[in-house]
């Protein structure tokens, strides 16, 4: 619905090119996409969702048929110390079955920008959840 980049409110794939400028609260893609009602998903490995938020936990609800790893950065650096309960100190994920991920646990309420790659398979992105 409210995407930053692309043509909002339209079904089907679309190849996006991230912005030199990414707006706090405002959702990003990069590379092919393609768009249902209630997810997005990838259609390529390297593609991406970039969302600059203000919190301290960020919860992910994804799945992927045949599983994906992703690569979770935070501030431009891999998750490390920031990783939540399901991401590794070095990034990476894998999603599979359709849950709630819990990819960052900050130590303060403050902005960020975080920004998930495809590594390998399709992931199929439903919704952010912050705390």
């Amino acid at each position: 619905e409210s995407l930053g980049n692309g043509t909002s409110n339209t079904s089907g794939v679309q190849t996006f090119t991230l912005p030199k400028v990414i707006s706090s609260n405002t959702l990003y893609h990069s590379g092919k996409w393609n768009l249902h009602s209630e997810y997005a998903e990838s259609t390529e490995v390297g593609a991406k969702i970039v969302y600059k938020y203000t919190a301290k936990d960020v919860y992910f609800v994804a799945s992927s048929d045949a599983g994906t790893i992703v690569k979770v950065s935070i501030d431009g650096k891999p998750a490390g110390t920031f990783a939540g309960a399901d991401v590794q100190a070095d990034g990476s994920a894998t999603i599979q079955e359709n849950k709630l991920y819990k990819l960052i646990h900050g130590t303060d309420y403050s902005e960020h920008t975080i920004e998930i790659e495809v590594i390998s398979g399709t992931l199929q992105a439903y919704t952010f959840t912050f705390g």
